[in-house]
């Protein structure tokens, strides 16, 4: 019996390890996700901050044939 006792405990302790590691791992998923990083990420991707929008009307009539 005193052998299946240190089995469990040695379960539970490894399930305790196993949640704080899940905890901490949800953590770091939620600060690598946040928006303060959006822009590091937009960065790295080459993007350009833009300053202006133009806007083109098309004609109705017009269509484009390939």
């Amino acid at each position: 019996m005193a052998k299946n006792q240190t089995l469990i405990e040695e379960w539970e302790e490894r399930l305790n390890e196993i949640e704080t590691e899940n905890e901490n791992l949800e953590i770091e998923f939620t600060k690598n996700s946040s928006l303060g990083n959006l822009e590091t990420l937009v960065q790295n991707l080459n993007f350009e901050k833009i300053t202006e929008v133009s806007y083109i009307k098309a004609l109705e009539t017009w269509v484009a044939v390939k």
